[in-house]
């Protein structure tokens, strides 16, 4: 056993040290991504959602109407939501497959934003390892491929990453960072707060000169666009807004009627907590990257490096406050709580950049207390995201072969779990649709600890053995 370990370490060590691995590696994740997302461009049924941009975007292009005209199309996004598809259509032509195809061409943009980033502040085969788990996350990956704004979002934020996340980073590049975040918030408002927390990132990690640039940087953007669409831009804020700053601009507010949006209708705490599983299932890496990343947070005098802490910090910040705002709106206001899962992809790369630039500073042997809190999250986390996935899970786990009895005899021949449940006690196909894809996760979550703890047992005791050896 313990020449095989050796031999395992040694293949991994060839691997690592071998010239042109790693980017090798990461251009098969990059065909992997490619090739999903030319599937689904082609396999996916048209959304009302892709209808409106790529529509209006080229009505706003071609100068047919203009964003937020009085009785023209709704602008009911910032502009550039509109006219970047519309842009691509004039280029290319217009259509469903050039919108399609735009976002394949962005997706793949993002994954080479990731490489360089994670290359330069962390490895480079932290920066494959991250391509991997972008490649085969399906869910997300379905989104991208189409003509919507979750990639152009996510796009535009893994290249502010690029020109602002670091060492000391040259002033045009923040420049152009800051821009962009600008940018990034005038396709969809939801990422505004990106500007303010990476302009004080940029102030506190490479000092106040490289902060005034990216201030002015990202304020000429967003200044100068409102001015561009004002007064009526304004009507996009009004809904986040506080009360006594709405006055001026009660004019220009959008209205709707007396209609209620489907999306906004009030919906039982189980839904919610349905979604917010659900959310969690589909972009487990980076949000368990936060939590844990927390969890095994090392003194500062421990961490690999000063650039390190401060990358981390503000990932960390980025996405704590990103998702806890579409938490807060998807969920907490009933805006539209089945969008919360769809939301996360406008963000969720910054999880996967937050473990792989802090995972070599975590706390390799954490305190007791944290031990508990980290066994007591993953157990919380598997029976949760058990619960978020049992319209996935249910067929396999309900149909799950078990001895059939009676009068506590085991009879010849297998059942479906779930008829033995429900003979056995009474429940309802409905509730153990529910209950056991559940109770599946957290059983998985035990099995982990278990594994985990053999592990650790077992280095411990290959630990001594060495120690009386020498």
């Amino acid at each position: 056993m313990e020449r095989m370990t050796e031999k395992t370490s040694e293949f991994w060590q060839r691997l690592r040290t071998a010239r042109w691995s790693a980017e090798i590696a990461a251009l098969l994740a990059g065909l992997v991504f490619f090739a999903q997302s030319l599937y689904y461009a082609h396999a996916n049924q048209v959304t009302m959602d892709e209808g409106t941009y790529l529509t209006k975007g080229l009505l706003y292009i071609t100068g047919v109407y203009q964003p937020f005209q009085d009785y023209g199309p709704w602008t009911n996004k910032m502009p550039l939501a509109f006219l970047i598809p519309g842009w691509a259509q004039l280029a290319f032509g217009p259509g469903l497959r050039t919108g399609r195809y735009f976002s394949i061409f962005l997706g793949l943009l993002m994954l080479l934003a990731v490489w360089l980033v994670l290359r330069r502040i962390s490895s480079r085969w932290w920066a494959a390892g991250i391509l991997w788990v972008m490649a085969i996350n399906v869910g997300n990956n379905m989104l991208y491929s189409l003509a919507i704004t979750q990639v152009i979002a996510a796009c535009m934020l893994a290249w502010v990453f690029v020109l602002c996340l670091g060492g000391k980073r040259p002033l045009w590049q923040i420049a152009l960072g800051g821009m962009l975040s600008a940018l990034m918030a005038l396709t969809r408002e939801n990422m505004l707060p990106v500007v303010p927390l990476l302009v004080l990132y940029v102030l506190w990690a490479q000092g106040w000169k490289a902060g005034a640039v990216a201030t002015a940087a990202a304020g000429v953007v967003l200044v100068g666009i409102h001015v561009l669409y004002w007064p009526k831009i304004m009507g996009l804020w009004l809904p986040w807004l506080p009360l006594a700053l709405r006055g001026p601009f009660s004019a220009v507010e959008l209205q709707v009627g007396d209609a209620t949006l489907i999306s906004a209708q009030t919906t039982n705490l189980q839904t919610k907590w349905y979604v917010f599983w659900e959310g969690l299932r589909y972009n487990f890496l980076a949000l368990a990257g936060l939590v844990t990343a927390g969890i095994l947070w090392p003194a500062r005098r421990n961490w690999k490096s000063e650039e390190r802490f401060k990358s981390t910090v503000f990932l960390a910040a980025t996405l704590a406050v990103l998702t806890g705002l579409h938490l807060w709106a998807a969920l907490g206001k009933s805006y539209c709580v089945y969008c919360y899962t769809v939301y996360l992809p406008f963000f969720s790369l910054t999880g996967l950049l937050l473990v792989a630039v802090s995972f070599d500073s975590w706390l390799r042997r954490p305190p007791v207390w944290r031990q508990a809190l980290a066994a007591l999250f993953l157990l919380v986390t598997t029976t949760g995201i058990g619960f978020g996935g049992y319209q996935a899970l249910d067929d396999w786990v309900l149909n799950l072969p078990v001895p059939r009895m009676r009068n506590m005899r085991i009879l010849p021949g297998t059942t479906d779990l779930w008829r033995f449940l429900a003979n056995r006690f009474g429940w309802s196909f409905e509730l153990l649709q529910q209950l056991l894809p559940t109770v599946f996760g957290l059983l998985a979550g035990v099995l982990i600890l278990a594994l985990v703890a053999a592990a650790v047992r077992s280095e411990e005791h290959t630990s001594e053995l060495q120690s009386h050896s020498f």
